[in-house]
């Protein structure tokens, strides 16, 4: 496992993603979805175990929860649990945030 470097600050980090809003985040070859919700930020795999759409793309709900734009899946933030369970879980990746920056670990 590897921390890797996203932003340089947490306010850098809050200019580029809205609140309730994600951004796709590629790491060699690794999509990521880094989602701000309530003033923090979960990364999840950025493919839907479903459909492989792109998370990223999709929006949060007031659960806490990543919707796939596709079809609706909702994936738990913090744990990538498929709430209904009709598909697989997303993968997370831990989020930290330090003086240097946020980073991801990979």
């Amino acid at each position: 496992m590897e921390w890797v470097k996203i932003f340089n600050s947490a306010e850098e980090a809050r200019e580029a993603i809205e609140e309730g809003k994600s951004r796709k985040v590629v790491i060699g070859d690794v999509r990521i979805s880094l989602t701000r919700y309530k003033d923090a930020f979960y990364a999840l795999q950025d493919h839907c175990p479903h459909s492989a759409a792109s998370l990223s793309q999709g929006w949060t709900n007031d659960y806490g929860e990543l919707v796939c734009p596709l079809h609706n899946y909702c994936y738990d933030l913090k744990t990538g649990r498929e709430m209904e369970q009709k598909t697989a879980d997303a993968r997370v990746y831990e989020v930290k945030i330090e003086e240097e920056g946020l980073f991801i670990n990979i």
